[in-house]
């Protein structure tokens, strides 16, 4: 994962603190990958380099285990999709919801998951970058991208890792639409111009106006046992998310068509809990915070058709919910 050099940002360009700190609270509201922790405790933290010299072997092992794959790769591209998807999500929502480039130097994670954090805040205002503002967002993410690529101690394709990284800053942006039509343009804009810099380079395309992907690489998640091809991957054939339903064809006949880049699930609502089933896409509202659901195994867009106690059922699409796991929706 290489591209532009270091890029050289003017002291004068510097945004407050508090004002940093702010926009990382507001985009944090977005969902799990937005949140980026600033301050606090040391306790329980560790430096970023670390992680990335050892291999993110603890996340990516971990990875691996709860998908029961016995393949190192697919735990370390999933492991390493995560990653991506946390860094350029809040990045790219304060910069487009807050005009900010985030300075991501010193950045640390959680010494028992991939949580990341800040020890303070710190960032420029876009305004006064002016065609500075793409390069620099670029190198704030791509240059962590890089020193994990680097410290991995499993054989994985460059070009896998980068469209990985692509994958994630498309879901993110994704993630924002939803949550601001009004930023269509400039999301559109500045993604697609992030997609055409560097290593993100011919990694895929956005294929239309709801920010839609197609990527040109896999991130080996259908490799996993219960694994499936997502909606962006290159081999999945029409571009719209590969479902159980859709395999046996028995998808319900009453859901709109998936999106390209959704995982749909129909969940189905009992005393003892959920089980994910066939099922297909819709639009709606984000599923609310008390709801369960199955684990979802990619950062993606997902569907969910929600049949409580009653018998009634409702569909709803989060904005951006977290890998996958039976029990109350979190982002993992």
């Amino acid at each position: 994962m290489t591209g532009p050099g270091p890029v050289r940002l003017p002291d004068a360009a510097r945004a407050p603190a508090g004002a940093v700190a702010a926009a990382l609270s507001e985009v944090a509201r977005l969902g799990g990958f937005f949140v980026l922790r600033v301050g606090g405790p040391d306790e329980g933290w560790q430096p970023l380099a670390r992680s990335y010299a050892a291999g993110f072997t603890d996340l990516a092992e971990a990875v691996a285990r709860r998908h029961r794959t016995d393949e190192p790769r697919v735990g370390v591209s999933i492991a390493q999709l995560g990653h991506a998807a946390r860094l350029w999500s809040p990045v790219l929502a304060t910069a487009v919801r807050h005009g900010i480039v985030h300075d991501l130097d010193g950045l640390q994670r959680a010494e028992d998951g991939p949580a990341l954090r800040l020890r303070r805040a710190a960032g420029w205002y876009a305004d006064a970058l002016d065609e500075l503002v793409v390069p620099a967002l670029y190198a704030q993410v791509t240059r962590h991208l890089l020193a994990l690529a680097e410290g991995l101690r499993v054989k994985v394709a460059p070009r896998l890792l980068d469209g990985d990284s692509a994958s994630a800053l498309v879901e993110a942006a994704r993630a924002v639409l939803a949550a601001d039509p009004a930023a269509r343009g400039a999301l559109t804009c500045l993604t697609t111009r992030l997609l055409d810099t560097g290593r993100l380079t011919g990694t895929g395309a956005v294929t239309g106006p709801s920010l839609g992907f197609r990527r040109r690489s896999c991130c080996l998640y259908y490799r996993a046992p219960n694994g499936t091809k997502c909606g962006d991957c290159g081999p999945a054939g029409d571009g719209r998310a590969l479902t159980h339903a859709a395999r046996r064809g028995d998808g319900a006949a009453s859901a709109p068509p998936a999106l390209p880049g959704e995982i749909a699930l129909r969940l189905v609502w009992g005393e003892t809990g959920t089980r994910p089933r066939g099922g297909r896409a819709a639009r709606g509202r984000g599923v609310p915070e008390e709801c369960r659901c199955a684990e979802v195994t990619r950062p993606r867009s997902v569907a969910i058709r929600l049949r409580r106690g009653s018998g009634r059922e409702e569909w709803a699409r989060s904005s951006w919910p977290g890998r996958v796991r039976g029990g109350p929706s979190r982002s993992n």
